[in-house]
């Protein structure tokens, strides 16, 4: 293989490894300008946006184990690669394409699973990881003040009656 096909292989596999997330997308319509637009937006995210070979990319998903994907590598090709949580990226991605018309998303891998466009979509709507856990957080803490709640009525309940009772026996 030629040496400058071995170095994008090589760039390509960077790009690979290591990454919780793999995002497939056509970007076609997009101008350079626009793609530079789209990889500022993802900065933030710890997210690499690349064009790719197709075929040459393919090769790098089969040595990683990412063949799922490989039907999706055609025309011009984007691929979206991230250490972090997916939901947030595809956010991202969602919102530039509503404002640009492009990337339109295919498909993806997240933590080994596959997701199409049409399921990437529905975990875009979901909420952030944070959200998440502060709704379950404040799901178990509920019951607690409630109890407690209850347990200061009863306590302030049992005052009025010693109270009205002391009184009682002073008139």
């Amino acid at each position: 293989m030629r040496p400058e096909k071995q170095l994008i292989e090589k760039i390509y596999s960077s790009r690979v490894r290591d990454r919780s997330g793999v995002v497939v997308a056509d970007y076609q319509g997009l101008s350079s300008e626009d793609f530079g637009g789209l990889r500022r937006s993802m900065a933030s995210l710890d997210a690499d946006c690349l064009v790719v070979k197709n075929r040459l990319f393919k090769h790098i998903l089969e040595e990683f184990g990412l063949e799922n994907l490989s039907p999706f590598i055609e025309g011009q090709t984007a691929v979206i690669s991230t250490r972090n949580e997916l939901p947030e990226l595809i956010k991202v991605i969602i919102k530039y394409e509503k404002d640009q018309g492009s990337p339109h998303l295919r498909a993806a891998v997240w933590d080994g699973e596959f997701f199409s466009a049409d399921d990437l979509k529905v975990l875009a709507e979901l909420p952030s990881r944070d959200e998440l856990l502060s709704r379950v957080i404040s799901g178990m803490q509920a019951p607690l003040s409630g109890l407690v709640g209850v347990m200061n009525e009863v306590i302030t309940g049992l005052a009025r009656v010693i109270k009205a009772i002391g009184d009682q026996k002073a008139a």
